[in-house]
């Protein structure tokens, strides 16, 4: 009775308009609050839909040696979208094979609902949605219809996982600590949890470290250094062997239009180096 007295309370308060406004995480509180379970016999998602006395049940398997195991059976079910005429709106809803052909002997989801016996429904989701039926029959255009609880789903987009990363809750460190111990693991990303266009940067950043580019021209007080000097006549003696080296691989490969294309590739970065 209690737990009656509380479904009917939580009925009657989602005609509050003040429950628009609730945020995102409240949404399934709400819903759990509404159609949750009370007894093991059904689950929260018998109560979530519509299964038309159809729940999940229990047999035993044997083996050849006659022990047993226990086996859970559970109904089929399927997510289908629902439209209600007398609501004007549409719900996604989880729905068994057994609710579904009822539906279609009824005609149409209106007369299965306000129809079928209260008894039979049995889901707490079919009883809301059916007293909400009854009560937008009985006061016409004044009723409004509400929000029903679950039905609000959003597509799990990148915006939408920036927008839970940067709200989570902030984690107190006391002063000495986040002194002296390195806490980048409670607000840096891991790979797992990084974008496509994040991860390039980061691969980017220890492409860098690895191979530092070093754009800085020599020097004029390194180009009067001995050891340049004599470093840049020893690279001006290795030029005509490179490019007879390039020569006689090219007249080599020249048909070959992979190799062609690796030879010539050598010879810029060789050039540009030079």
């Amino acid at each position: 009775m209690l737990r009656q007295l509380n479904f009917m309370q939580l009925t009657r308060a989602s005609h509050n308009p003040m429950l628009v406004n609730l945020q995102a995480s409240q949404f399934a509180t709400l819903q759990r609050q509404m159609f949750g379970t009370d007894s093991p016999a059904y689950s929260n998602n018998y109560h979530k839909g519509i299964y038309h006395l159809k729940t999940h049940a229990q047999r035993r398997q044997r083996c050849f040696s006659m022990k047993y195991s226990i086996q859970t059976m559970k109904p089929n079910v399927m997510r289908k979208t629902l439209h209600s005429d007398v609501l004007a709106t549409s719900y996604q809803l989880w729905i068994s094979t057994k609710a579904r052909r009822c539906i279609m002997k009824a005609g149409s989801f209106d007369n299965y609902i306000l129809n079928t016996k209260p008894e039979t429904l049995h889901s707490r989701m079919a009883i809301h949605l059916r007293n909400l039926m009854l009560r937008k029959q009985k006061e016409g255009s004044k009723f409004i219809v509400p929000y029903v609880p679950g039905q609000a789903t959003l597509p799990r987009t990148t915006r939408k996982r920036n927008w839970e990363y940067r709200n989570q809750p902030a984690i107190y460190m006391p002063l000495n600590v986040r002194h002296t111990e390195d806490g980048s693991e409670f607000y840096m990303k891991t790979p797992q949890e990084m974008s496509r266009l994040e991860i390039a940067e980061l691969e980017r950043e220890l492409r860098e470290l690895d191979d530092p580019v070093d754009d800085n021209e020599p020097k004029d007080v390194v180009r009067l250094m001995p050891e340049y000097l004599e470093y840049k006549k020893q690279i001006e003696l290795l030029i005509p062997i490179r490019l007879g080296v390039i020569k006689r691989y090219w007249e080599k490969n020249k048909m070959n239009k992979r190799k062609r294309e690796d030879i010539l590739k050598s010879a810029e970065e060789s050039e540009a180096f030079l």
